[in-house]
């Protein structure tokens, strides 16, 4: 972790108490804990991911300039953590994915939002208006090298049907006709990669900006990490982790390499 006045200093540049962002970061984890007690009550193993992970082992919590919230499960347990979560969540939150919210959800992964905050922020030079939600992502046995290829097909196909590649109605009724056919193409792959890379994970096709193995024995078994205070899960080998995503993931970015999301307001619905 760095050392604790550059994590002052850093705060209180990016993220000071009060501030929008620092309201976000704090609502966001909020739903954290709360998916943390949910899948721990139902045994359901899950670890931070990404940025998530690097903020903890470097910051031991939120990247001072970021809000995001990355968590992965295992693709197996998709159906059982859906079922549970569907079941279990209070009513302000919602399970958001593409078969709760067709028209909503333009992405291949789940969000866990609290619908009672909102925040305003700038978004390709536009002033939006987002929910506040956590990311959970999905990781399946498997290489870089077959998850590219099946990125190119299958995940293109299904992210079509998703709506999520909107380049015309003629490719997309292609993409439905077609579906069936590469889902069982790709299921087939993953019960080889279940059966022959099992050492090995990536994060789950429609997923298309992420392309990392990840060693089986550096993920699990997965263990408790401390995160802004609060008791979380992470990989065995957070470090080990962090190194093979960021490469030198103790080292700070150059000041306009830290990408803030440019949060305007927090606002209570």
């Amino acid at each position: 972790m760095i050392e604790s006045k550059i994590q002052s200093e850093l705060n209180k540049k990016y993220n000071p108490e009060g501030s929008p962002l620092r309201n976000q970061q704090l609502h966001v984890l909020d739903i954290l804990v709360l998916f943390d007690k949910i899948c721990r009550e139902n045994g359901i193993d899950y670890w931070l991911h990404g940025g998530t992970l690097l903020g903890a082992v470097r910051h031991g919590g939120f990247i001072p300039w970021d809000d995001d919230v990355d968590v992965c499960i295992k693709a197996v347990d998709y159906r059982k953590f859906r079922k549970v979560f569907l079941r279990n969540l209070p009513k302000r939150y919602r399970l958001v994915d593409y078969r709760t919210s067709p028209k909503e959800c333009h992405r291949t992964w789940i969000r866990i939002v609290d619908t009672k905050y909102s925040v305003k922020r700038i978004y390709d030079e536009e002033i939006v208006t987002e929910p506040v939600w956590i990311d959970v992502f999905t990781m399946i046995n498997g290489t870089v090298k077959k998850k590219r290829f099946l990125e190119n097909t299958h995940g293109k196909i299904l992210r079509r049907r998703m709506n999520v590649i909107l380049d015309g109605h003629a490719k997309r009724n292609v993409a439905l006709l077609l579906y069936p056919f590469s889902a069982f193409l790709t299921d087939i792959v993953k019960l080889y990669d279940r059966i022959f890379n099992k050492d090995l994970y990536v994060q789950n096709y429609g997923c298309f900006f992420f392309f990392k193995e990840l060693p089986a024995k550096k993920l699990f078994p997965t263990k408790d990490i401390m995160f802004e205070g609060h008791r979380l899960r992470g990989p065995a080998d957070s470090h080990e982790i962090c190194r093979l995503i960021y490469d030198d993931y103790m080292s700070l970015p150059d000041e306009e390499e830290r990408a803030t999301h440019d949060i305007l307001e927090f606002i209570s619905n």
